[in-house]
């Protein structure tokens, strides 16, 4: 399949400031050297338990933040990545690797190249009365993106923005009111329709239904199917709810603490899941048939916090099957079969 998102070794720390003249003495450590790939076409999901990095990840891939090192690439042609990583292996200072970086690396990208990215890629944030200006019509909220990014002539934005809206099933007759005289649901409706104004390839998803009923949950991940079919979208869908992520994505990924430790198709992941991690989040969750319910798996401790990480694999305070190797090195993700992906020391 035809790769849409590269992420080599992605990196984001927040800085710690202290002292009188805040001077950084540490950093968080929100992600640390995530590498994954999402095909054109593909609906990723990324699962992990709060502060594990999801978000960061996806706000820094987004380009609303500038990622602390690491590699973003995106839709460019494999043999441009592959001589970039030929280059990098060879020689990283030569002046065609700084070229072939600053005009296809996302991290390198500032000012209007980052705009101009925005354009390809939408973020659909957790809640969308917080994301949707409260001063703002909805006419005017939709209609924002095409003004800003020009892609429309004045006079063809209000067609377009009713367009739009009833492509997400909100009746175009609304176009006065403003974000507080909407229903939850309808809110999220508003913000995808915001997020398909541009006509974008890729959009990320921060945990889109967590504050919605079950019953407009459905409705949002049915609507979610069916814009993806008809633009032919590429999702990467951010949830805590992993019947979710088994029911309606084709691949997932599994982060702690600022690290992907397994990734792997649905059945892969929730039928045979092989770090300890991915195996005591899949026994924490509800599942309502009896035949596929396993024994709950306690995991001891705390999660390290990521100003402080431990030495080694991150997961191994909390692992009971860690050895020494654990303790001094950090495992890489490695493929064991198929499409399955595990970083992990333990015999596979």
């Amino acid at each position: 399949m035809n790769t849409l998102v590269d992420i080599r070794k992605l990196k984001k720390h927040f800085p710690i400031l202290g002292g009188v003249f805040r001077r950084s003495v540490g950093a968080v450590r929100a992600v640390d050297g995530v590498s994954l790939t999402i095909n054109r076409g593909q609906w990723l999901g990324l699962v992990g338990e709060s502060g594990c990095g999801k978000t960061t990840l996806a706000k820094t891939l987004i380009r609303l933040w500038k990622p602390t090192s690491g590699h973003m690439y995106f839709d460019i042609p494999d043999a441009v990545r592959s001589e970039i990583e030929m280059l990098e292996s060879q020689d990283k200072n030569s002046s065609k690797l700084h070229s072939l970086l600053k005009e296809n690396d996302l991290a390198t990208f500032s000012g209007a190249r980052v705009r101009s990215f925005h354009r390809h890629a939408q973020l659909v944030h957790q809640d969308p009365f917080t994301s949707l200006n409260p001063r703002m019509k909805i006419k005017t909220i939709v209609g924002e993106p095409l003004r800003i990014h020009k892609v429309l002539p004045s006079d063809a934005v209000k067609t377009a923005v009713e367009e739009l809206l009833s492509t997400v099933g909100v009746s175009s007759g609304q176009l006065e009111r403003y974000p507080h005289q909407f229903s939850g649901g309808q809110r999220q409706r508003i913000a995808i329709a915001r997020a398909l104004a541009t006509k974008p390839e890729f959009i990320a998803f921060d945990e889109p239904t967590s504050a919605l009923d079950v019953s407009v949950q459905a409705q949002i991940l049915n609507l979610l199917k069916d814009l993806k079919k008809e633009f032919g979208l590429t999702y990467l869908y951010i949830t805590h709810e992993l019947l979710i992520a088994e029911s309606v994505c084709d691949y997932i990924a599994v982060m702690y603490l600022g690290k992907v430790v397994e990734m792997g198709r649905p059945e892969e992941i929730f039928h045979a899941a092989r770090h300890p991690y991915s195996r005591s989040l899949i026994a924490a969750t509800p599942v309502p048939d009896p035949k596929r319910r396993v024994g709950r798996i306690v995991l001891p401790g705390e999660v390290p916090s990521p100003a402080n990480p431990p030495p080694g694999c991150a997961f191994h305070p909390r692992c009971s099957e860690a050895s020494e190797k654990c303790h001094e090195s950090g495992p890489e993700l490695k493929l064991i079969g198929g499409d399955h992906y595990v970083a992990c020391f333990r015999p596979l």
